[in-house]
């Protein structure tokens, strides 16, 4: 997958990172929110997370497919592979993203599974 194309993965976020966290959110939404929300807005776990919470309805939110992709959506542009290996899965089913687009899903999984390797690679250098 060329870089425009991993770009165009990404069109633009509607939701704004400044938002509260919902009400009745769950101690461990709260704390990925905040870790999400803060430190430059660079954990890309936390963001990851909280998408999980709103894509399964957990953890005291309410079941949301956009705010889920929205999510996803932050932490993919931080080439992190299982928010990129969840938002495939949304488009494969179009769930928060209009209707069903598997070249995109497929996309992402590529990319995942791409960026999974590099990461073992490095792990297995390392050792």
């Amino acid at each position: 997958m060329t870089t425009s194309t991993f770009d165009n993965l990404l069109p633009s976020l509607s939701l704004t990172i400044s938002e509260p966290c919902p009400a009745g959110a769950s101690v461990e939404l709260q704390a990925y929110w905040q870790a999400a929300t803060t430190m430059n807005h660079n954990n890309a776990w936390a963001q990851m997370n909280i998408g999980w919470c709103f894509h399964y309805g957990k953890h005291g939110v309410s079941q949301n497919y956009i705010r889920a992709v929205h999510w996803y959506k932050k932490a993919s542009a931080k080439k992190h592979p299982g928010a990129l290996l969840n938002l495939g899965i949304c488009y494969e089913m179009g769930h928060g993203v209009g209707e069903k687009d598997l070249q995109r899903a497929a996309e992402c999984y590529q990319q995942a599974v791409k960026l999974s390797d590099e990461q073992e690679q490095r792990r297995k250098r390392k050792q």
